[in-house]
């Protein structure tokens, strides 16, 4: 059993098994019984993107990415010269259409 879920067992008793023991001090190895809190896992998710401590890799840096910025602008840029997606899909063929329309349409690689 980890450190801090120890710590609240032992100071407020039993919690259900399937809830996390959360920090409010972001310090995983903290044990300090103030400084802890129950949560779901998508509350201590939701925990850490309050306060800016989330980091979700994008583009060419998401490890399953298979187009890279260039491709995106080329994409785009063909499409506003009047090439259907189709034709465009054929000159990437390493993603399937659906993925070429939604670059198109800025439903994923967004510019941030």
């Amino acid at each position: 059993m980890l450190a801090h879920r120890a710590a609240w067992l032992l100071f407020n008793g039993e919690f259900d098994r399937k809830l996390c023991v959360c920090h409010k001090c972001d310090n995983g190895l903290c044990v300090n019984r103030k400084h802890l809190f129950l949560g779901s896992q998508t509350d201590n998710i939701h925990d850490m993107e309050k306060k800016g401590r989330a980091y979700h890799k994008s583009g060419e840096l998401h490890g399953r990415a298979k187009l890279t910025w260039k491709d995106v602008r080329r994409i785009r840029k063909l499409h506003a010269g009047g090439m259907t997606i189709a034709a465009i899909a054929r000159l990437y063929p390493i993603v399937h259409k659906h993925t070429v329309g939604a670059v198109i349409h800025n439903e994923i690689w967004i510019p941030r």
